[in-house]
């Protein structure tokens, strides 16, 4: 598990909180902590954030289960074989039309 002295490091960002928490459960359904910082407050103004701007709805684990973490991520899919997380967090899904 992890040492008394981890930090929780972000490893993705949100702008709506529906995703985030589903990713947390996942990696907590894999024995990874996950914390959801800026829950409530981080899409609150999302509509006036630049692209790319830091801030939003912050995805954290401990320093020392980045590693882990991502590769779980890695394996979260779309039924079309894409990753579902986005490179430009923010972004709305491509149409699949």
């Amino acid at each position: 598990m992890t040492s008394p002295e981890y930090k929780w490091v972000t490893i993705e960002r949100f702008w709506t909180s529906g995703p985030a928490l589903f990713i947390k459960n996942v990696l907590e359904g894999n024995g990874i902590p996950a914390f959801v910082r800026n829950e409530y407050m981080g899409g609150l103004f999302a509509h006036l954030s630049m692209r790319g701007a830091e801030g939003g709805i912050e995805l954290q684990v401990p320093s020392d289960l980045v590693d882990e973490a991502r590769e779980v991520l890695l394996g979260i899919e779309c039924g079309n074989g894409e990753s579902e997380l986005a490179d430009d967090i923010g972004d709305p899904a491509p149409d699949e039309s």
